[in-house]
């Protein structure tokens, strides 16, 4: 996605592939450590009820994260 945003002329700062069993644990242990600035992150968009009972990546990350959070809902046709 990131060289898709950079093909249509938009520039990325830093992107990062975070490796783990928990990826909301990793980005917010990140955003603490590297003193990050700004998260984009994605979400499928479940809905209110599967996101609470799922607790989603991007709701975790919003909760906890050190730094402002943009999510961004996903196409299904992409």
């Amino acid at each position: 996605k990131a060289r898709q945003v950079e093909e249509a002329g938009g520039r990325i700062a830093e992107s990062y592939v975070v490796p783990g069993d928990d990826p909301a644990d990793e980005i917010v242990k990140l955003t603490k450590e590297s003193g990050i600035g700004f998260v984009v992150v994605g979400s499928r968009g479940l809905g209110l009820l599967q996101d609470t009972v799922q607790n989603s990546v991007s709701s975790t990350v919003v909760r906890e994260a050190s730094c402002p959070v943009l999510v961004v809902h996903g196409d299904e046709r992409s």
